[in-house]
């Protein structure tokens, strides 16, 4: 299923005719105000010094020499005295009448709206004033023969200059604070990200509309009056930046107007301005080389690794930030979201073999290989080849593919293409979003949407470098809509980025719900986006994603991708005021996230996968559902984190896809994962390779226990042959993963791990465990878990299952979200004895509950608050005073222990 796009803002006679209540600001270009490509790449130029600022240096020079003069002449004559009132009139003079500060030049306050405006802080003016300042000097009295005295004079003048400096550079970090104050930043609390607006935090919800016509613009603004009736301040809009800088004058324009629009309908508001860069409409003629080539000889969007193009782009971007941040409008700016196709490529079509994409994997090759071309012909096992003649590799479909993983050495241009293919974008997003921070001062947010690993079913997407984006101080919001493959009623709606990853990075996720209501026209672009059936699910739907925001501590954006009204509802606001308050309260109360198991993630690791559907898609995107119906507190990350200090302690690591464990990884892992008891769990392969290559020792160095590769086409599939262990005890279907050839497959070559299960055909060991005295690890040779199989390693590793049924259920305490698979009970339990709050129904459910069953329809949602009295209470949470005769029984099925009756055998013995 095709990932979405989403269709650009265009020039519209009718809207700007429509936007007549609105002012506008209008430019005629001129010879004065026209910037080239050429000056608007170049670093600005420093703003020209008045000429007073020359003069005041030269005459200081003068005062320096006249001084050594008086000096010479003083040691050539008898020293004097002054007098006491002299020295009494220099002491006490004071510095604002012997210092004055030369008057700003007129000339620089006429500035015009498209003129580049500078807003760096001139900290050296107050200083150059105060060193330029004539001092009268007093009359110096006739010297007495015979007194020798050194005049101070000079040290106290250099006294006084000091604390001048001193007080003005006191005055400008006071402005700088207040300056910091006044924008918008992300702050961090509790390990937790904030959206920070004049020191205040803010709540994460934001409305987002699409107005690409009259009628889409009524409806859009409408929609964002009920927002802001609800409390929901924050609006993304589109805004199409062409990428030509003699074109930019249109964005500035309709920025400013989408502002003014904004601020009509929602005096509180703030606007989030979702950038599109879009090429000019001569582009592919003029430099049809920096256009993407397909291997069939088809052409789409300009390519990412064109330099020509992406420089231009951050010209164009320049322009727009120093113009809007130049007018008063400005301060209503919440960032600039910046997009261009959701930075993926359109990997149906094969790779981009254009002029620009080979010369930039040459040059990128150049850097991977230290330019050394003995390196680069072992690694890639050819003798011939060198960086000039290297290119990009030919595609191969996935089912032309022999084995599931590229071969050693001769599949080395392909994993190398793959890695330049996502770091080239990435360096891309890097660099326009530090384009944004340093044109704006850095109070503006920056936004990206990238780092879908979890739902892009190959690897030459583009998306597999989020690590070096979320390393980027110059990024603070990192975005991602609902799954498109699980989002319909009764599936988990799963996230396709690795949040915990992001929250660790100091990022503030936010997850984009486009959910297409029943009510949606059926003939909108977006095909690949299902339709709700009725209005109950839709609402349902919705609730399951807000709730999915809330658990994983994310902002959430209510969209309405084509301007048709889809969120166009009371229900929908209401729902939104009563999570903006829980939320509120949360933020204030909220501890740094613990989960008990740590999902890992590998993004080098997919660049070495040859067959997506066969090991990509079973390894990562099929184990989401797994996930969210195991009923545990999960989080995921990149394998990349474990060498951060700030990565959490957990119970439980599974390694989803550890083809590929780098040194520094592997050193972490030593350090910090092999100790405390904790339990590791590998699927498929472990540590094949290194940022080296092939690694055979790697799997007993890693996890401790030997793999071997089964014969050739051989299949997995297996079947559970001790039923003893915690870890299988309860399977209730003895039979795990799926019968199928798969080239390699691993088994356990180890005497000293016990063996849980057995391929089918073949009767090699694919699962085993072995207890390593201060941690254990368990290897499972298959592709995927199934349900009964992850709550059997939760239970081997002292995790707390929270539901013995299917649902999905997501938890993050104090919350808990659940929704429905099916018509019936959710079995819940609890880790100890806790109060149980409906916030969906507004209603106690248990006290002192242990366990709860829950009655349920099929795709219905809810949201929990589960713990102690008092953590309710401070969420603002109207529960009522503890009471006996609250007991858990009366809310909804049985909880807690059952009370033993009294009578029998035993108690007939006692009374007699």
């Amino acid at each position: 299923m095709p990932p979405r796009r989403r269709r650009s803002a265009p020039e519209s006679a009718e809207l700007a005719a429509e936007s007549s209540q609105t002012p506008e600001v209008t430019s005629q270009p001129d010879d004065s105000t026209a910037v080239s490509p050429e000056e608007a790449l170049s670093e600005p130029a420093p703003a020209e010094q008045p000429a007073t600022t020359t003069r005041r240096r030269r005459s200081s020079t003068r005062r320096r020499t006249k001084r050594k003069e008086t000096a010479a002449e003083a040691a050539a004559e008898p020293s004097v005295e002054p007098s006491d009132e002299v020295a009494e009139a220099v002491t006490e003079a004071p510095i604002e009448e012997t210092l004055a500060p030369t008057p700003p030049d007129e000339a620089v306050e006429q500035e015009t709206l498209l003129e580049p405006v500078s807003h760096e802080v001139e900290v050296a003016e107050p200083e150059m004033a105060l060193l330029g300042a004539e001092v009268a000097e007093p009359e110096t009295p006739q010297p007495v023969p015979g007194e020798v005295v050194t005049p101070p004079a000079r040290r106290r003048r250099r006294t006084r200059r000091t604390a001048a400096v001193e007080t003005v550079a006191e005055e400008e970090s006071v402005e700088q604070r207040r300056r910091k104050r006044e924008g918008v930043r992300l702050g961090i609390r509790q390990g937790h990200p904030e959206i920070i607006i004049d020191g205040e935090p803010v709540v994460p919800l934001f409305f987002f509309g699409n107005i690409d016509s009259a009628a889409a613009e009524r409806r859009v603004c409408e929609q964002i009056r009920q927002a802001a009736s609800a409390g929901v301040h924050l609006h993304s809009l589109l805004l199409e930046l062409p990428v030509s800088v003699a074109m930019v004058s249109y964005s500035v324009n309709e920025a400013l107007r989408l502002l003014h629009l904004v601020r009509q309908y929602d005096p509180q508001g703030y606007v989030m301005f979702r950038v599109v860069f879009s090429p000019p409409p001569d582009w592919q003629k003029m430099y049809p080389e920096a256009m993407t080539t397909y291997a069939d000889g088809s052409t789409g969007e300009p390519s990412f690794a064109s330099d020509r193009y992406w420089q231009e782009a951050e010209a164009a971007l320049t322009l727009l930030v120093r113009q809007l941040e130049a007018t008063e409008e400005s301060r209503y700016i919440l960032g600039y979201h910046l997009d261009c196709r959701e930075w993926f490529y359109e990997y149906q079509r094969g790779y981009d073999y254009s002029p620009a994409a080979q010369e930039a994997f040459r040059q990128w090759l150049r850097g991977r290989y230290k330019n050394d071309v003995v390196a680069l012909r072992a690694a890639w096992h050819d003798g011939s080849v060198t960086f000039t003649s290297a290119s990009v590799p030919t595609y191969r479909s996935d089912s032309a593919s022999a084995t599931v993983l590229y071969e050693y050495r001769k599949g080395q241009r392909y994993v190398d293409y793959l890695r330049f293919a996502s770091e080239t974008i990435a360096r891309r997003i890097v660099a326009l979003s530090r384009t944004v921070k340093k044109n704006c001062e850095n109070r503006r947010l920056v936004a990206v949407s990238y780092g879908y690993i979890m739902d892009f079913p190959v690897p030459h997407s583009g998306h597999l470098a989020l690590s070096e984006v979320l390393s980027a101080q110059s990024i603070d919001l990192i975005c991602a809509p609902v799954s498109y493959r699980d989002r319909r009623p009764a599936q988990p709606g799963s996230v396709p980025v690795p949040v915990a990853s992001v929250r660790l990075h100091g990022k503030l996720f936010v997850l984009e719900d486009d959910t297409k209501p029943h009510n949606a026209h059926t003939d909108t672009p977006d095909d690949y986006n299902p339709r709700c059936p009725d209005a109950e699910s839709t609402h349902h739907v919705r609730l399951r994603n807000a709730t999915t925001a809330l658990v994983h501590h994310a902002g959430i954006s209510w969209m309405d991708l084509w301007g048709e009204g889809w969120v166009s509802s009371s229900e929908i606001w209401q729902q939104a005021q009563k999570l903006s308050t829980l939320y509120l309260a949360h933020i204030r109360q909220r501890l740094p996230e613990a989960p008990e198991v740590a999902v890992i993630v590998d993004e080098r690791s997919l660049t070495r996968i040859q067959a997506p559907r066969a090991l990509l898609e079973p390894l990562l995107i099929q184990q989401q559902e797994v996930l969210a119906r195991a009923g545990m507190h999960y989080g995921i990350y990149l394998q990349s984190d474990l060498v951060r200090k700030a990565f959490p302690d957990a119970k439980m690591y599974l390694f989803l896809n550890p083809i590929q464990v780098d040194s520094d990884v592997r050193e972490a892992i030593r350090e910090r994962l092999q100790r405390d008891g904790k339990t590791l769990v590998w699927l498929y392969a472990v540590a094949l390779y290194d940022e080296n290559g092939y690694t055979p020792d790697g799997p007993r160095d890693v996890a401790g226990i030997a793999i071997k590769a089964q014969p050739w086409n051989s299949e997995t599939g297996s079947i559970i042959s001790n039923d003893r262990h915690p870890i299988s005890e309860r399977l209730r279907n003895r039979q795990v993963g799926v019968r199928e050839r798969i080239n390699p497959s691993f088994y356990v070559l180890d005497e000293k791990a016990v063996v849980l299960g057995e391929y089918i055909q073949t009767g090699l060991p694919s699962i085993a465990v072995r207890d390593m005295g201060t941690w254990r690890s368990v290897f499972i040779g298959e592709r995927q878990l199934n349900i009964d199989l992850l709550r059997g390693l939760c239970r081997y590793a002292g995790v707390h299952v929270w539901s013995q049924s299917s649902d999905v259920v997501r938890v993050a305490p104090p919350f808990l979200a659940i929704h429905s698979v099916g018509d019936g009970v959710v079995h819940l339990q609890f880790p100890q004895r806790q109060f149980v709050y409906d916030l969906t129904e507004e209603r106690l459910l248990a006290e002192d509950a242990g366990n709860l069953r829950l009655n349920m329809r099929m795709g219905q949602s809810g949201l929990y608050a589960v713990g102690a009295y008092e953590q309710l209470t401070a969420l603002g949470i109207p529960l009522p005073e503890r009471s006996v005769e609250a007991t858990s029984e009366s809310a909804s099925g049985t909880t807690g222990k059952k009370r033993r009756r009294r009578g029998g055998k035993k108690h007939r013995k006692r009374k007699e």
